[in-house]
């Protein structure tokens, strides 16, 4: 991405409750490893889209919180890596 550019990321939904009519993310909306690089800039109101904003040049990696495995090791990390962004000017 360039500076100024925007992402939208959308999480998967899962139904819940009751009868299943209410849908919820299955993941929290990712965090930016570097804000000052790439920030949220807004939520929707039921937390699954988020969008993001390349501030300056570098490089940021975008985690949601659950729990993942490592292929080569197996070994659980309570964050994982959604997307690696570098930022170009």
């Amino acid at each position: 991405m360039h500076v100024s550019q925007d992402i939208e990321i959308h999480m998967t939904k899962e139904s819940t409750g009751y009868a299943g009519t209410h849908f919820v993310p299955m993941f929290p909306l990712p965090y930016s490893s570097r804000p000052s690089v790439v920030a949220r800039t807004t939520i929707s109101t039921d937390k699954a889209i988020g969008s993001f904003t390349a501030r300056h040049p570098g490089h940021a990696v975008l985690f949601t919180i659950a729990n993942c495995t490592e292929p080569r090791s197996q070994q659980i990390h309570a964050k994982c890596p959604a997307l690696d962004i570098i930022v170009l000017p």
